[in-house]
């Protein structure tokens, strides 16, 4: 995604035509505006894009395809996620459908962060009963799960009481 479709989302949710917002990345490549109190942050696929936007807090997000399949997801659960993520994906029905879900809240938290995956996928654990995310220090924070189009699935961390979703061709 390119920085100008950046700056129309952006521009839009500002109600301004500035289209010369200045941008920078952080040290582990997440994408940040200069000089504005607005946060953002970018997911997307081959074909989707999801852009979220607040004035109130850092915030990430991710999004997967329902379809796209890896290999087995327990395995790679074994090898990334907190104890407590594996135990529960070890007795899941649907194994396929509730890892994405905890991968696309756990890319979600470590995008926030500001760090990526680089923060360690099993230092935090996802607790999918009180719709809480648990850290290391015990820190804790609420997440949206979304179905769009019932083909992707989308986290959002922290948790959000409203949720505007805009095609992006109203925009562009």
């Amino acid at each position: 995604p390119s920085k100008c479709i950046y700056s129309k989302i952006l521009a839009n949710y500002l109600s301004c035509n500035d289209l010369n917002l200045q941008f920078y990345h952080n040290l582990y490549g997440k994408p940040m505006l200069n000089n504005k109190n607005l946060f953002f942050n970018v997911s997307h696929t081959i074909d989707m894009m999801v852009v979220a936007v607040t004035k109130n807090c850092e915030l990430g997000i991710d999004m997967e395809s329902k379809a796209r399949k890896s290999i087995d997801p327990l395995l790679l659960a074994k090898k990334f996620f907190h104890i407590n993520e594996v135990e529960l994906l070890s007795g899941a029905d649907c194994l396929w459908s509730k890892f994405i879900q905890l991968w696309v809240i756990k890319e979600a938290f470590v995008k926030m962060k500001g760090v990526g995956i680089n923060y360690g996928l099993n230092k935090f654990y996802v607790d999918v009963l009180s719709k809480t995310i648990f850290d290391v220090n015990q820190n804790h924070c609420g997440y949206n799960l979304l179905d769009i189009d019932n083909n992707y699935v989308c986290g959002i961390v922290p948790k959000f009481d409203e949720i505007r979703l805009i095609n992006l061709e109203q925009i562009l």
